[in-house]
């Protein structure tokens, strides 16, 4: 019974951790609840749940959506997180209750529970490397609570829900390289795939670095000769995880080289840490709002004891922890530039900050080796004085390097310092009295878990919430969209919430997501009014009390809705009506035209709906003309002449458009995307395989 409690005794320390760091998210008392604060959080991701959410529930995936960008490939973007097995469960325990949309709470529980199963995998990972079970649950807080995960991963929650499968995938991965089972291989490859499908590539990028790299080493350790092996293992990983994950690989890799992500100019790709932000290590809310690099001050110095004796694992954490966070300076340190030509993939994103994941998950780990070697039993005096030492190393260090940072600053800005060194006395001076007991034994090892939470919850608990919110209330600048039928678009001036157009239900030519086709995106930088007419703008909500052309004549308009909130310059917020009416699509000579044709009958809209338009032309007796469609061209969409396929054409590079004869024609265009389907048969027949794995082992045992 004794060895049971035992057993779920470090379990049961990271449910109580994990339920005091959100219980203000469930308070009873409404004035004590919190939530995310808004932003991405809300306008991104908890519209694209609900957008996925909609249309599983009308038994559909969430394909080309019309509410954002003036069109979408939702399925496309990772971030929708269309395939992730998770946001499924979410999806039937919604369905279960009653649910015809998709709130935001739903999002805030899914994001929590990330959290503990984050720390529940990291100290699995930590005990099958057997450490001492106290100094596992210490190395998982510092990970799961630390500046990094608390820091923007919430608020960009597929960047979170990557990271959860970081701990699993190196479990397997450590097993896999001591006894080469199918079993392990196959888990390793679902793990990977889940944090493909999770939604953050370079996220992914990064644990799958970690990971494979991290299997190589172990792999090495226990079979020195096969390297052969070694190679043939690390591409058969590859090809299965790439297979498993096709249906949304084919797809994204689509429509990111689409994208305005394809062509990432290398001074933005390479955008890093500024080098004070190594202050974060000591001294949290201090260089900017985020502390990605900080893990506490007594895991730090944890990490820093475990080197001191440093068998090989060690080192190898420590040089990844080194080397991602050189590389996170970006094109500050010269290191970025040669990683950018040696890791595929990474000229794709942009932030070399991210890495710090890294950095903090290796410091995590090495942490976790510094107290199963602390909680042995040491000399009395040597360890006080190896603690004392250390602990005023890291304080005069703080003094130095806030010293540093604020040289030169305004003297009010020295009101915080007195709050960052009282903390850190603070944190210090605890970890000096639960280290001094009685005798040779270390100490408590709960008393030291304490210390870290407390430290890093009074660091990172405060960061990104705010009270409960409605994300979309009724606003009077989006009634007349509301009120208005037919085919039309809204340009909003980032007046209102991101992604407007997709929670009040209207078409809108804006977005907030990183990735926009960069046909669209150029078709965005031509004057307004000629931009107005290609999208079919019938609405501009802005500052603006009138609207003026590039010559400085005004606009036609009428304004139609006025919010008497004013900015922070004095302006309200005012809905413009404009004149005239907007088109769905027209007739035009060639490919270049730049505006619509005046309104007539030649082409009419038979049936509108997301991704699937039929009009009836009529093309005038002389040269065959393109019948132009006001909706982002994107190769995915197919085109039928009277029943016939015909090759898709582009209008402005950005528009879709097809080369009808004179006569009468009906014109179907629908958005197929073939890349899904075909990924989704690679994925399914993959899974099957990859399932079957371990049976066949254990078939063959026996």
């Amino acid at each position: 019974m004794i060895a049971h409690l035992r057993r779920v005794a470090p379990f049961a320390a990271l449910l109580v951790i994990w339920a005091l760091f959100f219980w203000r998210f469930a308070a009873p008392n409404p004035g004590d609840r919190l939530t995310y604060e808004r932003g991405d959080f809300s306008e991104t991701f908890g519209v694209f749940r609900d957008l996925t959410f909609r249309s599983i529930n009308a038994g559909a995936l969430p394909l080309w959506v019309e509410c954002l960008w003036s069109g979408y490939p939702l399925h496309a973007d990772p971030q929708a997180q269309v395939f992730y097995p998770p946001a499924w469960l979410t999806f039937a325990a919604l369905r279960a209750l009653g649910y015809g949309h998709f709130p935001l709470e739903a999002l805030v529980v899914e994001t929590a529970l990330h959290y503990l199963f984050l720390s529940l995998f990291l100290y699995l990972f930590l005990r099958s490397r057997r450490l001492h079970p106290a100094a596992a649950v210490l190395g998982a807080v510092t990970f799961t609570y630390g500046g990094y995960a608390t820091g923007y991963p919430p608020l960009q929650n597929t960047v979170l829900a990557t990271n959860v499968w970081l701990p699993v995938a190196l479990l397997f991965a450590a097993r896999l390289a001591e006894r080469p089972a199918r079993s392990h291989f196959a888990a390793l490859a679902l793990s990977l795939a889940l944090a493909f499908v999770a939604g953050h590539p370079q996220t992914f990028l990064f644990v799958a670095l970690i990971t494979l790299s991290y299997f190589a080493f172990q792999f090495q350790q226990h079979h020195p000769a096969r390297r052969a092996g070694l190679a043939l293992l690390l591409a058969a990983l590859i090809a299965l995880t790439t297979a498993l994950v096709a249906v949304q690989l084919l797809p994204a890799l689509q429509f990111i080289l689409s994208s305005t992500r394809s062509g990432l100019p290398f001074a933005k790709a390479g955008s890093g840490f500024p080098f004070q932000d190594i202050v974060a290590f000591i001294v949290p809310n201090f260089v900017s709002h985020w502390n990605p690099l900080y893990v506490g001050l007594l895991p730090l110095g944890l990490a820093l004891f475990a080197l001191r004796h440093a068998d090989v694992e060690r080192r190898y954490w420590a040089a990844l922890a080194l080397i991602a966070l050189v590389i996170s300076f970006g094109t500050q340190a010269v290191a970025y530039d040669a990683a950018y030509w040696a890791v595929p993939g990474l000229g794709l994103f942009q932030g070399a900050e991210r890495l710090a994941v890294m950095v903090s998950f290796a410091l995590a780990v090495l942490a976790a080796h510094g107290a199963h070697a602390a909680f042995g039993r040491l000399e009395r005096l040597p360890r006080a004085w190896m603690w004392a030492g250390l602990f005023a190393l890291l304080f005069l260090a703080t003094a130095a390097l806030t010293f540093l940072v604020y040289t030169g600053a305004a003297p009010e800005s020295w009101a915080a310092l007195p709050g960052v060194f009282g903390r850190a006395a603070l944190m210090v001076g605890l970890t000096f009295v639960v280290w001094r007991r009685r005798g040779a034994a270390a100490p408590g090892p709960a008393l030291l878990v304490a210390v870290a939470v407390l430290d890093l919850f009074s660091a990172n608990r405060p960061l990104n919430v705010s009270a409960p919110y409605v994300a979309y209330p009724v606003d009077a600048n989006v009634l007349p969209m509301q009120a208005e039928a037919g085919f039309f678009r809204v340009q909003d001036d980032a007046r209102l919430a991101g992604h407007a157009g997709c929670a009040y239900g209207f078409r809108e030519t804006d977005g907030v997501t990183p990735y926009r086709l960069a046909g669209y995106d150029r078709l965005l930088s031509l004057p307004e009014p000629e931009r107005w007419a290609l999208l079919g703008v019938k609405f501009v909500v802005t500052w603006r009390g009138e609207l003026l052309d590039t010559n400085g004549r005004r606009i036609p308009s009428e304004v139609v809705a006025v919010n008497e909130t004013v900015d922070e310059r004095g302006n309200p917020t005012r809905t413009h009506r404009l004149s005239g009416e907007p088109q769905r699509a027209w007739l035009s000579p060639d490919s270049a035209a730049g505006a619509t044709a005046p309104v007539n009958d030649s082409v009419r809209v038979v049936s509108d709906a997301p991704g699937a338009v039929t009009l009836r032309a009529e093309v005038p007796e002389g040269a065959p003309q393109l019948v132009v469609l006001s909706e982002p061209h994107f190769a995915a969409w197919r085109v039928w002449v009277d029943g016939q396929p015909e090759a898709l054409r582009s209008a402005r590079a950005a528009l879709l458009a097809v080369a009808v004869p004179p006569g009468e024609h009906t014109i179907e265009f629908r958005y197929q995307p073939d890349r899904l389907w075909a990924g989704a048969a690679i994925s399914v027949l993959a899974l099957v395989f990859t399932l079957a794995l371990p049976f066949v082992s254990a078939g063959r045992r026996r």
